[in-house]
């Protein structure tokens, strides 16, 4: 994923900044219903550490019954952690971090979120949605469902998305 990663960051000006940078990922370790949003100081790479907006963190989770802090879902995230040193990297002073995870593939709770996150949608904020398609499956059956998830993802319509992420996980 790291040259992915990579064009997606040079294809933000070095010279943007932003107030917050939000990472959405989808849980790798853990199922869950819901939504889980970090509310600790920060996240330590070999780069240094990123903070945490715990004031956005805390107010989301707060405001909305979906939304909590679940540690144990952020432990070694691949999702949000793989976006961190691309930010550390690339932004000479990185703003403040929101990692979000959600613990299941549903689409009320990803319009929960987006319902959530409203207030935030400006161009003072970064938003980075981490996901991977498929690594398990043979290359054959990786690339059928690889082109009808980004298809889906192409078309603008949440139900396709999630219909075709439901239908890859089959």
């Amino acid at each position: 994923s790291g040259l992915v990663n990579a064009a997606g960051y040079q294809a933000i000006p070095k010279s943007a900044s932003y107030k917050n940078i939000f990472i959405i990922t989808n849980s790798h370790r853990q199922q869950f219903e819901g939504i889980s949003v970090c509310s600790a100081t920060g996240y330590q790479t070999p780069l240094g550490e990123l903070k945490v907006n715990r004031q956005v963190a805390d107010g989301l989770i707060k405001g909305n019954p979906n939304i909590l802090y679940r540690p144990g879902a952020h432990e070694r995230e691949q999702g949000i952690e793989v976006q961190l040193p691309f930010i550390q990297y690339h932004f000479d002073s990185p703003p403040p971090i929101i990692p979000i995870v959600m613990g299941s593939l549903s689409l009320a709770g990803a319009r929960d979120l987006a319902t959530a996150l409203l207030p935030w949608f400006s161009p003072e904020n970064l938003f980075i949605i981490s996901a991977d398609f498929s690594r398990y499956p043979s290359y054959t059956t990786a690339r059928r469902i690889d082109h009808s998830t980004a298809e889906a993802i192409s078309s603008g319509n949440p139900e396709r998305f999630y219909k075709a992420l439901r239908d890859a996980s089959r």
